[in-house]
This record gives C-alpha cells, structure tokens and sequence, in this order.
C-alpha cells in the first residue's frame, strides 16, 4: 500500500467511524421513536448525515481542493476528539439507563409466563435485571469506562476497561435474539472501542514481540509442553466422566 492509498485509507476509517457513531448517538436518542422532540424523521436524516459523511466526505476531502484546505493533522485530530465525544456520550448512556431503571425492564404479562414460553430477550432481559447490584456495578464500569475516553492520557485505559464489556454485550445481543435496535446499537459500541484501540496497535505489537523475545530466550522443553497439555485433556476426561456418570445416575 502507497502512501496515498494509505492516507485515503486513514481518512476513510475515520470518517466513516465518526458516521457510524454519530448514526449510532442518534437511534440511541430517537429511543425507537419514544422521544416525542427528536421523532424518527429526525433520526433517520441524522442516520443519513453520518452514513454519507462518513463514506463521501473522506474522497471528497483526498481527492479535491479540500485537501489543501484542511491541514491534516488538524482534521484528524478533530475527528479522533469527536470520535471519543460520540463514544463517550453513548456508554454513558448505556450506564445512565441503568442507574435510573430505564434497562432490563419486563412487563408483568411477561414476567408471570413460563420461563420455556418466552423469548430469549425477554429471559436475557429478566435475568440480568434480577440483580441490582449487577446492574449498578455494570453502570459504573461502563461509565467510568466513558469517562476515561475522554482524555488522550487516559484513553487507553478506558477503551481496554469497555472491550470486554463490548464484546460481551456484543455476543448477548447477537447470541439471545435481541431485537435489531440493541444489536445495531451493541456492534456500533464495540466498533468505536476497537477503533480507539487500534490507535495503539503499533505498541500492542511492540508489546508482543518483546514477549515472544523473552519466551525464546527460555524455551520449554517437549516434555514440559506436553505436561502443560495434558492438563486440557485431564478436564476433557473428567467432564465426559461426569457426564457418563450422569447418565448412569440420573
């Protein structure tokens, strides 16, 4: 990849990320159309903003006299300020909601029903709102998560503290039949976080090669690796144990 092919890369991951999130910010606001000021008309321009922003803009602006105006170094750092402001503003949201009981409601009609009648959303839903020491301790890590985006020292720090989060709301939203609304909502919230990661992945990388210098330098034997993997074959047994003892012994 040439330089400028890499730079209308770097553009268009920027760009297209700042629309996404900015798509994202607007149906977490539009709230499926429960905001009486901001109805789905207004969501779905705002949806239309960032989506052509974030594809058109980036070709417009390497492409053309735009080039020239906007210094790019100034640009970028616009758009990484704006990136971690969106991202920002959603997970605290998501913290908000539920500090004020505005997640993991179930209705009465729902909750009364046999647990094999009901969908998984509605059985995701109830179960992790049963414990409300959960969900506050949820809140708070993706809220301080959030927080700490917002400051270049600290950034890192909050996108690797979210990732987990994100790549489990992720898997909840995608694996439990969410409706389509969480899920979108899910895999903008991770994007924007992998984003912020990938910021540093020089150092990631960096970071690896220094440990795979260090374990070079001291290999294991054979044996000793072999030893090591028995331990997984050891928990494969027991657990076909367990389950034929099962069977046996119901």
């Amino acid at each position: 990849m040439n330089a400028q092919s890499a730079s209308l890369f770097k553009k268009s991951g920027y760009c297209l990320t700042a629309g996404v999130l900015l798509s994202g910010a607007a149906l977490l606001i539009g709230n499926g159309g429960g905001v009486i000021w901001f109805p789905p008309i207004l969501v779905f321009a705002f949806v239309g903003i960032g989506m052509f922003g974030g594809v058109f803009f980036p070709i417009a602006w390497h492409f053309t006299t735009l080039n020239n105006r906007l210094r790019s170094e100034w640009t970028f750092d616009v758009l990484d300020n704006g990136i971690r402001l969106i991202l920002c503003f959603i997970w605290s949201a998501f913290a908000f909601k539920k500090f004020f009981g505005l997640q993991f409601l179930v209705p009465d009609h729902i909750a009364a029903l046999p647990m094999n009648e009901q969908s998984g959303e509605w059985l995701t839903w109830f179960y992790f709102g049963y414990s409300k020491a959960f969900v506050y301790a949820a809140g708070f890590l993706e809220l301080s998560g959030a927080v700490l985006l917002l400051f270049r020292r600290t950034r890192l720090a909050g996108a690797l503290l979210l990732f987990p989060m994100a790549v489990a709301l992720l898997g909840i939203n995608l694996f439990y039949g969410m409706n389509a609304g969480a899920l979108t909502q899910s895999v903008i919230a991770a994007w924007g976080v992998i984003f912020v990661l990938l910021g540093f992945r020089k150092e990631f990388i960096a970071l690896l090669k220094t440990d795979a210098h260090k374990i070079s330098a001291k290999q294991s034997s054979a044996a000793r690796n072999a030893f090591k993997l028995l331990n997984v074959a050891l928990a494969l047994l027991f657990t076909w144990y367990l389950r034929e003892s099962l069977a046996l012994h119901p």
